[in-house]
């Protein structure tokens, strides 16, 4: 066959194939289970009779939505044991695929929504993701001295489902992608969306803060905001699609089993490289690794401080995250089931028995 007739008969098949529409709603499901599968996958193997280590050493790092009460979906307040007394806060998490809450006198919450995962949240709200990729918002209140705690469902500040969606560490932004292409940014204390801007269809927004909107697109990492968009670097085969952003500093979990921190406030300058997946504190101040080939005494390490180790975390580590900027949130398993674990920065560790599967992100 000549060229022209390859050319020809390619066309004919071409135009007789119907390619499918990209569902990218079922995309970025996929992609965030991805992420969960890709933080359990990294976990880390216990050792010696401490099980895991917790360990802190330096690095120099510087740098209100309203709505209706509805309680129609209050929960059974089991009791999950005098250890969760230790809670200053309301912590939240995905327990058997129910958003859950955890209060301070150590009682479980099931909120009645079947979640895909917990965007974020702070000492007064929850912000997650329902099993339709809609964004739902729960507030919590206590009453009297034993800070009994009463949920209420508030108006969720984006309407219908989105693409991907981040809540700043700082508890300020709220950014998401919505199934148009169009990723916003939400100034939650003032009320109002300060920044808008259009990507493309194969975009996630990985993460939110005072410097703008950090969005994977394509294999690229940007930060995007008011001014030109800065390119952040990704190794290997990685999309950052499992990136941090806070004060100044973009925290990059690449496909090679490292995270790479950059310093963003000129450029994107390569700071420090952890070996294992990492999760960036909501000030930027400190960074929580899981080591992912782990040696003897090692495991979770806590960027910021000096360096301390303790023991108390049994089993094998899966997750870790920031309840504040001071308190870790670290989930494991062992031969019994799960575990959830509270970690303060002089790294003493309390277990926090809770049954079932435990996610603690998206």
């Amino acid at each position: 066959m000549t060229r022209t007739e390859i050319q020809t008969a390619l066309d004919e098949v071409g135009g007789a194939v119907t390619v499918p529409e990209i569902d990218c709603l079922a995309f970025q499901v996929r992609v965030r289970a991805e992420r969960r599968r890709r933080t359990t996958t990294r976990a880390l193997a216990a050792t010696g009779v401490a099980a895991a280590v917790v360990t802190a050493a330096g690095v120099a790092l510087s740098g209100t939505v309203g709505g209706a009460d509805d309680s129609s979906h209050v929960t059974n307040g089991s009791s999950a044991g005098p250890s969760a007394a230790g809670l200053r806060e309301t912590v939240w998490f995905v327990r058997d695929g129910e958003l859950t809450a955890l209060d301070p006198t150590g009682r479980l919450h099931d909120l009645g929504v079947a979640s895909e995962g917990v965007v974020g949240f702070t000492s007064e709200r929850v912000f997650a993701l329902d099993d339709e990729s809609r964004l739902v918002v729960r507030a919590v209140t206590y009453e009297g001295e034993t800070r009994a705690a009463t949920f209420a469902e508030e108006r969720s500040p984006v309407a219908g489902a989105v693409s991907s969606v981040a809540l700043s560490g700082d508890g300020r932004y709220l950014g998401w992608l919505d199934l148009s292409g169009t990723a916003r940014r939400l100034d939650l204390k003032a009320g109002r969306v300060d920044l808008r801007v259009e990507v493309g269809a194969n975009s996630t927004v990985t993460s939110v803060g005072a410097d703008g909107l950090l969005v994977s697109e394509d294999g690229d990492l940007s930060l995007l905001g008011d001014g030109p968009a800065v390119p952040v670097p990704v190794q290997g085969d990685g999309y950052g699609v499992a990136s941090d952003l806070a004060n100044g500093y973009v925290l990059v979990q690449d496909r090679d089993g490292r995270s790479r921190l950059y310093d963003i406030n000129d450029g994107a300058t390569l700071e420090r490289t952890f070996d294992g997946s990492a999760e960036l504190g909501p000030y930027g101040e400190r960074v929580a690794v899981l080591a992912e080939e782990p040696g003897e005494g090692s495991g979770l390490t806590v960027w910021g401080g000096e360096a301390m180790a303790v023991a108390g975390l049994e089993g094998r580590v899966e997750q870790a995250r920031w309840a504040d900027e001071t308190t870790l949130l670290v989930s494991a398993r062992d031969g019994d089931g799960s575990a959830l674990y509270v970690c303060d920065l002089e790294l003493r560790c309390s277990a926090l028995p809770v049954d079932g599967e435990v996610n603690l992100g998206e």
